[in-house]
């Protein structure tokens, strides 16, 4: 009851305040935190997409590839900009820890031995008077108003927002890391599959070079068929560089020199699993640490707002200050002097600094709600983009399969006919490109869907708040 008692009271206080003072400023300040859903309007549901699926686990971890888990896992604790971001995460805590101090009594303490000489004694006389002192000085300002108290919520929402940032980057890395292994061992399949088709292209041509000595075909045939097999051979040069350019991204990533390799055995593309859940819209606001993050740093800037109305009110500090001074340490501490203050203070002019302060401040509140919305539209734009990008693009595979068996199709009707001498080899020779280009293009477009996929899991923030189960690696105590 006491609690409650004062609580009124200084309400009571800060009310009189306001009007005694006219800073009506310090008594309406806004809350722009309280206007985020006349900011951006938030769907039900996601617009023409199947949302069916199974629910979305982890940062995106169902794509059964060990290796690709396991750099996951080190991007967590090696990578340095993941590091950096626990760092800033431990300064925004002590941060947080200085504006308590602020709310604390403040005390100091003082002793010292003075010596006064007497020089008008006879010569050869000298007496030295002795003279010890200690004092102490504490002093505690009273945050009637609360503007202490804003200030040190400011900051620790600054904390939060730090430690949001930190997953925040967490599903970044993750997702980067996915996006080159996933190329990665696309550049390695679709290696194993130019080598196949270069093998299948030498065959056709040793087979070109048989008919021409039976004169069954001519010189020109044999050259577009050589032209092929160097095509072929040329783009296997690329592809070893690419690999090696990956590698070295990937091993930068987890924290190593980039001569590193860091993925093991080769593995082939892996199978794109079921389609996740996507929820609804508004699951983001919970998901996407970016998010969560802005609208702590919205939180944050109101409070700061609040803190700077409120030092328009009079400020009031308390202040004691005992004092002990003695000739001899042995009864220094037999007399005892005691000051105590209370000091009321008030700004009465100050050319409408303190006003345009709070205009300030409000103004960064205000931005920041705009960042917190269009952080949020962004969110769902990638959430919204990636599902119709999924769904296009499986139908798109279908469509290329479809493409590869017409290509098959032709090319063994272009080989009947050859050999049967209905048809030129340049016939042949196109068949055989068109199955060449469509095997590659289903290649390029399964690494493209699982490109999709990771994206809209990096869009989704990956399921069961995952990131806040991330811990700092053991030598940083970022939440000790």
């Amino acid at each position: 009851m006491t609690n409650v008692a004062h609580s009124t009271s200084f309400r009571t206080l800060a009310g009189l305040g306001c009007i005694a003072l006219l800073s009506a400023p310090a008594c309406r300040t806004t809350h722009y935190a309280e206007k985020t859903d006349e900011t951006v309007d938030v769907p039900d549901a996601w617009d023409g997409v199947d949302l069916e699926g199974p629910e979305l686990a982890g940062w995106c971890s169902n794509f059964d590839a060990p290796t690709l888990d396991q750099l996951v896992d080190r991007v967590f604790t090696d990578n340095l900009t993941m590091r950096n971001s626990w760092a800033r995460l431990r300064q925004a805590k002590a941060a947080a820890r200085q504006a308590a101090g602020a709310r604390w009594p403040r005390a100091n303490a003082e002793a010292s031995v003075s010596r006064t000489p007497f020089p008008s004694l006879p010569e050869g006389v000298e007496v030295n008077e002795l003279q010890y002192s200690l004092s102490a000085a504490a002093s505690y300002e009273v945050d009637l108003w609360g503007r202490l108290a804003n200030r040190h919520q400011a900051a620790k929402l600054d904390a939060a927002a730090a430690r949001a940032d930190a997953e925040a980057m967490a599903i970044t890395l993750s997702s980067r890391v996915a996006e080159l292994w996933v190329n990665l061992v696309y550049q390695r399949s679709l290696e194993d599959l130019l080598r196949d088709q270069l093998e299948t292209s030498r065959r056709f041509l040793k087979l070109t070079q048989l008919q021409f000595q039976k004169g069954g075909t001519n010189a020109l045939d044999i050259t577009q068929q050589q032209q092929q097999v160097e095509s072929l051979e040329g783009r296997l040069e690329t592809i070893e560089a690419q690999q090696k350019i990956l590698q070295n991204q990937l091993a930068v990533l987890v924290g190593e020199p980039p001569q590193t390799d860091v993925t093991g055995t080769r593995a082939e593309l892996p199978n794109l699993p079921p389609r996740p859940d996507p929820g609804v819209p508004g699951d983001l606001l919970e998901h996407r640490p970016d998010v969560e993050a802005a609208f702590l740093r919205l939180k944050a800037a109101d409070k700061r707002t609040a803190a700077a109305a409120k030092a328009i009110l009079p400020s009031i500090s308390l202040s004691v200050s005992p004092f002990f001074q003695a000739s001899s340490l042995a009864s220094l501490f037999e007399n005892l002097l005691l000051q105590g203050t209370a000091a009321l203070s008030q700004t009465l002019f100050q050319g409408g600094a303190q006003l345009a302060e709070i205009e300030a401040s409000e103004a960064r509140a205000q931005a920041q709600l705009y960042n917190w919305g269009q952080t949020l539209l962004d969110a769902m734009e990638e959430v919204q983009s990636a599902l119709v990008r999924e769904t296009q693009q499986a139908k798109f595979i279908d469509s290329l399969r479809d493409q590869l068996k017409t290509a098959e199709k032709s090319l063994r009707l272009a080989r009947e006919r050859y050999r049967n001498g209905a048809a030129t080899y340049f016939r042949v020779l196109t068949a055989l490109q068109s199955v060449q280009s469509a095997q590659q293009n289903l290649l390029d477009a399964r690494r493209q869907q699982l490109g999709n996929r990771l994206t809209l899991c990096r869009a989704l923030g990956g399921g069961g708040n995952w990131t806040e189960e991330l811990e700092p690696p053991s030598d940083d105590s970022s939440d000790s």
